[in-house]
């Protein structure tokens, strides 16, 4: 009985540290987009660092209000659509105007 509870315990702590694993922290995911962005349209540290603080904002924010809810609904799409303006405003703001048209295009 003992032995089963060990390997229970285990496998429960093994599921548990892959289903973290394959959730990044906001400011992992941030750090991932503005890699790619850097890449992509060669920011300035100004701006890196901004931008930074905006892709947090962006998946913060939808893992607090938006992550969970029926897609369906408009209110799904009004939260989508509120939180993806704070970032469009936000990049706007940051980015040249050069930039934030090849953003745009490779958004699409």
């Amino acid at each position: 009985m003992k032995r089963f509870m060990l390997l229970l315990t285990v496998v429960f702590l093994s599921i548990q540290t892959v289903d973290a694993q394959n959730q990044l922290r906001p400011e992992e995911a941030a750090k991932n987009k503005l890699a790619q962005l850097d890449a992509k349209l060669d920011l300035s540290g100004d701006q890196e660092r901004t931008l930074f603080r905006a892709l947090v904002s962006h998946e913060v924010a939808f893992r607090k209000e938006i992550q969970g809810m029926d897609e369906s609904t408009s209110a799904y799409k009004a939260a989508v659509k509120e939180n993806d303006a704070k970032l469009h405003a936000a990049m706007k703001k940051t980015l040249t105007s050069t930039q934030y048209t090849a953003w745009m295009e490779s958004r699409n």
